[in-house]
């Protein structure tokens, strides 16, 4: 049952003791005012003094059965023998007539009450057995949302989470049954070590979550370990567990006894289990550590499904303002963390091999779409990232390069972006598979031409068709001469080479004019056109075309 349910468990069937004295007062104050109403509507002979049992319901499902008994009697006394049949003509009730009122009064109250009771101690029960383990009796998660259960100070908190490493190993060579011994005199050994309002409980097989004032955090941490590093013995046998600890701190008893707020101590509990540590102290690093390890996870799932796609940023042709490459740029569309950029995800996927499955998938789909843009009469070039890791490893280049040699017929339409640092870092190791590549048709550039600004001492080595020029310079043209003729000279000797220049990062008029003069083939930039999705980049081709041709 989730805490919703347990929650009006607890508000619907049980009454606080706040509840009951606010009743009791008010029944003491409802009681009189029904004799008064009835008297007024000149006795028990109109039908007002029904409205008694009302009072005398609530009482019982308040009060239980002693409250609702004794409510029933009081009231059968008020509208006994002291009220009248008729007011006006002072005619009196006869015996068996409010005699039998005060009887069914007194009995409604008294049943109304008991089922209450009933009701309410099997709700206690209910409560009990789901804020404990039903197979080793201790308290579990479901405690955090039964409040009557928890006792608060108000000292700030130190909370824990305690891994078991070895749980597996214990159940498998001794059984669940011992292991539930185990976990039992664990929150013995736990519950004794511990201050007497601190808070323990079982999360599930292999982990307790733990809420202690916070006193002297770093030798309380060192007592709980020391506590466990001593043998466990049960029914004469001794047993040693591995376990890991975190914790963090909470300013809070009331808002740490929540089971979100144990986030951070599962963090700096898995961290620890990781790096073979006995305990942890959460920090923000490790946080960052598990959203990676999470994110990669993720992606996993995305490759298999469809949460990724492309996006197609257009370059153009200065001279002639048309739109005939395109760039393919990598998007996430992640179910919980929203829409992620490359720059989100690609720098961690790159230390991993997913960089190889993520650069077939592009690829896949870069030359579906050349195929799909060519049944438009759209003879267009797309432009895709590849990693060096892609480059470097012998069973990715023969991997990718089947895939290039059984599409043939778009082959030419296909260019490898590489980083520029990077390239000049591996070029020895990597100028071999980039010209077999060459040689089956695939063309290649140079991505962030400039930024490591080592790079014109190897331009003539570069096995490539294209440079695209870093937006670092891009971004001081419009204020910047020198930067001007720095570019200018740049783009003369790319040519002079036989090299294509692509200016990245155009925002403006003004810089796009200032790259026109400079002779540069293409510009790409926001002020032309941002990452346009793929189902829409063939309309955007044609409305392009339409402008063009007017």
């Amino acid at each position: 049952m989730n805490s919703g349910k347990l929650n009006k468990l607890q508000t619907f069937l049980i009454a606080t003791d706040k509840h009951r004295t606010w009743f009791v007062l008010f029944t003491i104050f409802i009681l009189p005012s029904m004799y008064i109403l009835v008297y007024l509507t000149d006795g028990t002979k109109n039908v007002y003094a029904h409205l008694t049992y009302i009072i005398i319901v609530f009482a019982g499902a308040t009060l239980g059965f002693f409250g609702g008994l004794i409510t029933g009697l009081a009231a059968g006394i008020m509208l006994g023998p002291f009220m009248p049949l008729d007011v006006a003509n002072q005619i009196p009730q006869t015996f068996l007539n409010w005699s039998f009122r005060m009887l069914m009064f007194t009995f409604l109250g008294g049943l109304i009450g008991y089922i209450t009771d009933t009701l309410r101690k099997s709700a206690r029960i209910v409560l009990d057995l789901m804020c404990h383990n039903s197979e080793t009796g201790l308290p579990n998660v479901n405690l955090l949302n039964n409040p009557d259960a928890l006792s608060y100070d108000e000292r700030n908190q130190m909370l824990i989470t305690l891994l078991i490493n070895n749980f597996d190993k214990i159940i498998d060579l001794m059984g669940l049954e011992v292991y539930y011994s185990l976990l039992r005199r664990i929150y013995e050994i736990l519950r004794d070590g511990l201050p007497e309002t601190a808070l323990i409980v079982q999360c599930n097989n292999n982990k307790f979550w733990m809420a202690t004032p916070l006193e002297r955090p770093e030798e309380d941490i060192k007592k709980i370990t020391a506590i466990l590093k001593e043998g466990i013995t049960i029914e004469n046998v001794e047993y040693y567990i591995e376990f890991s600890l975190g914790y963090t701190f909470a300013l809070n008893q009331k808002q740490s006894y929540r089971p979100g707020a144990f986030e951070k101590s599962d963090h700096a509990a898995r961290y620890a289990q990781k790096n073979n540590l006995q305990y942890m102290l959460y920090r923000d690093d490790i946080k960052r550590g598990i959203f990676e390890a999470k994110l990669l996870a993720d992606f996993t799932r995305a490759l298999a499904g469809d949460e990724l796609f492309l996006a197609y940023q257009p370059k153009v042709h200065l001279k002639t303002d048309k739109y005939d490459y395109l760039e393919a740029l990598i998007r996430w569309d992640h179910p919980e963390r929203g829409l992620l950029m490359p720059n989100d995800f690609i720098p961690l996927i790159e230390e991993t091999q997913l960089i190889h499955e993520l650069t077939e998938w592009v690829l896949r789909r870069v030359i579906e779409k050349i195929r799909e843009l060519r049944k438009e009469n759209y003879d267009v070039t797309i432009s895709l990232n590849i990693s060096v890791k892609n480059i470097l490893d012998k069973n990715v280049v023969r991997r990718l390069a089947e895939i290039i040699d059984n599409n043939r017929d778009v082959v030419n339409n296909i260019e490898f972006e590489i980083m520029e640092t990077i390239l000049m870092e591996t070029i020895d190791d990597t100028l071999e598979t980039i010209e077999m590549y060459r040689n089956l048709g695939v063309a290649f550039a140079i991505d962030d031409f400039g930024k490591g600004y080592s790079s014109l001492l190897y331009l003539h080595r570069l096995p490539v068709e294209c440079v695209k020029i870093d937006r670092g310079f891009t971004r001081n043209l419009t204020h910047d001469e020198a930067s001007q003729k720095i570019l200018q000279m740049v783009i003369r000797l790319c040519h002079a080479l036989n090299y294509r220049v692509v200016i990245e990062g155009v925002e403006d008029e003004t810089t796009a004019a200032i790259a026109k003069n400079l002779e540069s083939d293409y510009a790409q930039g926001f002020y032309f056109a941002r990452p346009i999705e793929c189902g829409k980049i063939l309309d955007w081709l044609k409305n392009k075309n339409r402008e063009t041709s007017a």
